[in-house]
């Protein structure tokens, strides 16, 4: 599901609502409603259960009704959704906001403390320095690295920024390892946050 800069991005350049769907490997899973833009899931064929990692974040576990050849059945995806709470009969969702994988986090007492990547895209979304994208990863505890696009010339004030979230949530003040921005290709998919931590004690 595309960012919300870039879908307005897209939408301007067009002068039209961007649609989006929602498909995988495992099935066609949702679709942007035609009233809302959101988008809904596809609960008339597949029956999605819901683990919940908060009170508005799950992963979905599919089972296709339909499938025959190659069954579908409590099959459960890495992805984090972000349901719109709403009286439809469908399951409606904010967003897709990632991979479960790359949940970053933070250190408090010895306990890793998840990260959602919304919470840090609208940090960055707010930040006072201005820039076009950026990359965050996290690669250890408490050490992340950081790309801007383009330089900035004071990169202390996005670092202070930052640093408030981890502070707002009681965790140790992470390093932040700044990288030269590498640009990629138009046809690979962007993920600006993401983790490549092996393990992670809980």
């Amino acid at each position: 599901m595309l960012e919300k800069n870039d879908e307005k991005a897209i939408s301007d350049a067009f002068h039209l609502p961007v649609a989006q769907i929602y498909q995988c490997t495992e099935g066609f899973l949702a679709i942007s409603d035609k009233t809302t833009n959101n988008l809904i899931m596809n609960e008339e064929f597949l029956i999605i259960e819901k683990e919940w990692l908060d009170e508005n974040r799950f992963v979905p576990i599919i089972t296709d009704l339909l499938r025959h050849t190659q069954p579908i059945i409590r099959y459960r995806l890495d992805d984090i959704l972000i349901e719109k709470k709403t009286s439809g009969a469908f399951t409606e969702l904010t967003t897709i906001e990632g991979r479960e994988g790359d949940i970053l986090y933070g250190r408090k007492d010895s306990v890793n403390i998840p990260i959602f990547a919304d919470t840090i895209r609208q940090k960055m979304a707010s930040s006072p320095m201005e820039f076009e994208d950026y990359r965050i990863c996290q690669y250890d505890i408490n050490n992340f690295s950081i790309q801007v696009f383009p330089e900035l010339l004071d990169s202390s004030k996005l670092i202070a920024h930052l640093n408030q979230l981890f502070i707002q949530i009681d965790c140790d003040i992470p390093q932040w390892h700044w990288q030269t921005y590498e640009k990629k290709e138009c046809h690979i998919k962007q993920r600006r946050i993401m983790s490549t931590m092996i393990t992670r004690n809980k």
